[in-house]
């Protein structure tokens, strides 16, 4: 009988060996059930298009028979945590499933221009893990082996009989990734009446926060990089120093609390930013004018909020003080829910910006019971949104600047006392 073998492939982008290509060859030499092979992709450049590596794709991995079908993934960095998460995933079995909602004009999956989430769907295939469309309204329901369900922006209403096979899929322990954002006229309420159905607040409104670039100095923006984050585990192998950027975010809050779930603000604005109520300005006036009122919420403000409840019957119901465990393997259902205000980050055009490629896997893992997969993953283009302090602001100018400047004048009054002696 043929053994199932894993064959992992090392495209080495870099022409080098060293101490990584001999971790990497360690898999082979305890264990006569991996092949490792090393290819230079500039030798034999067809074997990139046979293995479908994408931009930042390191590492293939495939496992199955000889003559079977082979569950495959492939990785972006060579670090022994990654290539060990990834084997241990292929050798679980089938990839696990996950639904997009459609049928309201939702971004297509498959659209490779700006809006499209075809970066998405490769990131997720790289991890194993499988998405697929499904059409609530044809469906009726959400299916069995559906490990997630994501909802992304419709432009119009649910129908009501969507609504609930989306809350009765969920409170049965199913897992659901929410993104929503603002618009004017007013877009679909459905997906803020589900979260609040979770004790999560998603407004109708828009987060501002203040931008600091160099010659420019602060300004109020729509599009700019959270603050803060908070501990989970989606975050926790994120930077601190290297957040996600919010295009066009809703504020979103923990509201009223459900008995025995567990609530995490994931990231926020700066303590200067606000969540403006008055939107319509904002969308249809030439130069809107804006400041903090009243009815606005005042920074640092939630954009995005993680909800899990342990699903139990009423006979062994749990003492609402006690919070529900992270840990994986064992016997507990839980139900997820990650509510976030803005899903431009997802889409192709800032999906390779900032941490964004990270915190979608690092999402969905979560989500699908795979928190022992999130690992730190190779960083992206960084985007020049993080704030300074306005001193630290105006030593950069002035180095930068007056300087210069004062090192160009004196050399001329010693060229001209020279010139005139």
């Amino acid at each position: 009988m043929y053994k199932r073998q894993l064959e992992l492939l090392v495209f080495n982008v870099m022409g080098g060996t060293g101490k990584t290509f001999d971790t990497v060859k360690l898999y082979s030499y305890y264990s006569d059930k991996v092949k490792v092979e090393i290819i230079d992709p500039n030798a034999k450049p067809h074997l990139v298009d046979k293995y479908g590596m994408k931009q930042g794709n390191i590492i293939y991995l495939a496992y199955g028979d000889k003559d079977g079908v082979k569950a495959e993934s492939r990785i972006n960095e060579m670090t022994e945590e990654a290539i060990t998460n990834a084997i241990v995933k292929l050798t679980r079995g089938a990839a696990k499933k996950m639904y997009y909602a459609i049928g309201h004009g939702e971004p297509d999956l498959e659209a490779q221009d700006q809006r499209g989430l075809n970066l998405f769907v490769g990131a997720v295939g790289d991890e194993h893990m499988i998405i697929e469309p499904i059409n609530l309204a044809q469906k009726g329901s959400v299916p069995d082996d559906a490990a997630a369900l994501v909802l992304v922006s419709p432009k119009t209403p649910y129908f009501p009989e969507e609504k609930t096979a989306i809350t009765d899929y969920a409170d049965k322990g199913g897992k659901l990734l929410i993104m929503r954002d603002p618009g004017y006229p007013a877009v679909s309420t459905d997906l803020k009446e589900i979260a609040a159905h979770y004790g999560i607040n998603l407004g109708d409104d828009l987060v501002l926060d203040t931008v600091m670039q160099l010659f420019a100095g602060p300004s109020i923006a729509v599009q700019f990089m959270a603050s803060s984050i908070e501990q989970h585990p989606i975050t926790d192998t994120l930077s601190k120093r290297d957040l996600p950027i919010m295009n066009l975010a809703s504020s979103v809050q923990i509201g009223e609390r459900k008995e025995g779930a567990t609530y995490t603000e994931l990231f926020k604005s700066s303590p200067k930013g606000w969540a403006e109520n008055d939107i319509q300005a904002i969308f249809t006036e030439k130069e809107p004018v804006v400041s903090v009122d009243a009815s606005d919420t005042k920074g640092p403000v939630s954009l995005a909020v993680a909800y899990e409840k342990e699903v139990v019957s009423p006979s062994s119901k749990k003492d609402s003080s006690s919070e529900p465990s992270y840990e994986e393997g064992s016997d507990k259902i839980f139900t997820r829910v990650v509510v976030v205000g803005d899903s431009d980050w997802m889409t192709n055009g800032l999906f390779q910006q900032a941490v964004h490629r990270d915190l979608a896997l690092n999402t969905l893992n979560w989500l699908v019971g795979e928190s022992s997969s999130i690992a730190i993953r190779p960083k992206k283009f960084k985007s020049n949104f993080a704030r300074l302090p306005k001193e630290t602001y105006y030593i950069v100018l002035g180095s930068g600047f007056f300087v210069p400047e004062m090192v160009l004048l004196f050399g001329l009054l010693v060229w001209w006392r020279r010139k005139t002696a």
